[in-house]
């Protein structure tokens, strides 16, 4: 019997966990079906949801590996490393990893840094940042090298989130030489989210930057240092 958007309604208001799995499955209603189940967190789905991870589309495979994240059951952490060697769904597979927090996921996390796609080492800074372990601060140190300014942003942003002193030095550097006016201006606000009184020189300094944006948000982060 085909498929309608009253049908999915009907099976997310009644709790048709299997019924939606299925609808998963559907080019049609693929993406309703995903949202119904990611609202509803019902742990009845982790399980069939997880072997969707291994489906032959790989629509279906990203789809699943959205809905696990939302969901944040953490025995989705073991099938969603499997996956962060799908090259079709890593990167929201290590979204997903970030979202459920499980330190279990820092390792295979931080050897996706060095991955040749941007989107994947994006994606997996992130989820460091996410989770907020210790391990992952020097090689999002190292990661403030890379050569695409949207991955140095994401890593600036992730070493703000987990606040270890160890990379005030590092983000100080690229809010002084970064090319990127958006790096300067993640690496400016990570120092205030670290809160290290070191910063407070060089984000004076940062009042002079050429880009506005920049100078916008050194001001913006002096500010909330001068509160503290």
């Amino acid at each position: 019997m085909a498929l309608s958007k009253d049908d999915i309604e009907r099976m997310e208001r009644t709790g048709d966990v299997k019924g939606l799995v299925d609808a998963v499955k559907n080019k049609s209603f693929k993406m309703e079906a995903s949202t119904a189940l990611s609202k509803m967190k019902d742990v009845k789905a982790v399980d069939p949801v997880i072997q969707l991870l291994n489906d032959e589309d790989p629509e279906v495979r990203f789809s699943a590996a959205i809905i696990l994240g939302e969901i944040g059951d953490k025995k989705a952490v073991e099938p969603l490393i499997q996956a962060l060697e799908d090259t079709k769904a890593r990167a929201i597979a290590a979204q997903a990893l970030g979202k459920i927090g499980d330190v279990k996921a820092v390792e295979p996390l931080i050897l996706a840094l060095k991955d040749a796609s941007l989107l994947f080492r994006n994606s997996a800074a992130w989820a460091l940042g996410e989770i907020g372990d210790m391990r992952a601060v020097e090689p999002l140190i190292q990661t403030m090298r890379d050569k695409n300014h949207p991955v140095r942003v994401t890593a600036a942003q992730a070493l703000g989130k987990i606040g270890d002193v160890k990379a005030v030095e590092p983000l100080i550097l690229a809010l002084k030489i970064d090319a990127s006016n958006l790096v300067r201006g993640a690496a400016a606000r990570a120092l205030g989210e670290i809160g290290d009184m070191r910063a407070v020189e060089p984000l004076t300094q940062a009042l002079s930057d050429p880009d506005r944006y920049a100078r916008l948000v050194a001001h913006e982060v002096l500010e909330k240092l001068k509160k503290q």
